[in-house]
C-alpha cells in the first residue's frame, strides 16, 4: 500500500512542477497593429508598437512554463515588403520612441523570434515561440516588432496580425 502512495505523491508532485501533464491553456489576445514608416531590407532597424501584448493580471503568468503566439499576418500598403522579421522585447531601453512606435537599431539578435515570407494583401499563418516571448508573458510585458528583411515599406505601410491567440503550458 505505501509504494503506491508514494508512486500517487510522486505523480501528484510532477504534475504540479510543468512537466506537461496540465492541457495547455489557449487565451484570445489583442491584435497586433504597426504603422510602417519607409524603410527598406538591410536597414538595421526593429520597429515596436507601444502596445503591451502580454499585459495580464493573472497570477499564474509566474509559473508559466512555455508559450507560443499564432495568428494571421496581413500587409497593407504601397511599398513591397516580401519578408520580416518578428521580435520581441520587454522594454524600450536603446530605442528612439517615435510617437506610436519605438525604433531599435542596435543588436536585437537576441530578441529575434522568427522571419516571415509575406505577400501584400494575403494572410500569413504565424507562429511565434522561445525564451523571450516567455519571459515576456512572464513578466507581464512584451511589446512585438517587426524588421525590414526583403523589400520596402513606405510610410503609412501597415503590418497587422489577426485573431492572436497565446497557447500556455504550465
Amino acid at each position: 500500500m505505501k509504494p503506491i502512495l508514494f508512486v500517487l505523491g510522486l505523480s501528484a508532485l510532477l504534475s504540479a512542477c510543468g512537466t506537461g501533464l496540465f492541457p495547455p491553456v489557449v487565451q484570445n489576445l489583442p491584435d497586433i497593429n504597426v504603422v510602417l514608416p519607409t524603410a527598406m531590407a538591410g536597414t538595421p532597424m526593429v520597429i515596436y508598437p507601444k502596445d503591451n501584448q502580454f499585459e495580464s493580471n493573472s497570477p499564474l503568468t509566474g509559473v508559466v512554463n512555455s508559450v507560443e503566439i499564432s495568428g494571421n499576418l496581413v500587409y497593407t500598403g504601397l511599398g513591397n515588403l516580401s519578408g520580416v522579421g518578428v521580435y520581441v522585447r520587454q522594454d524600450s531601453v536603446g530605442c528612439v520612441d517615435m510617437g506610436t512606435y519605438f525604433s531599435c537599431t542596435g543588436d536585437e539578435s537576441a530578441n529575434k523570434l522568427n522571419d516571415l515570407s509575406i505577400i501584400k494583401g494575403q494572410p500569413v499563418s504565424v507562429i511565434l515561440a522561445g525564451k523571450q516571448l516567455t519571459t515576456a508573458v512572464q513578466k507581464k510585458f512584451g511589446l512585438i516588432g517587426f524588421q525590414i528583411n526583403a523589400g520596402n515599406s513606405a510610410a503609412g505601410d501597415k503590418i497587422r496580425v489577426t485573431e492572436v491567440k497565446a497557447t500556455v503550458r504550465f
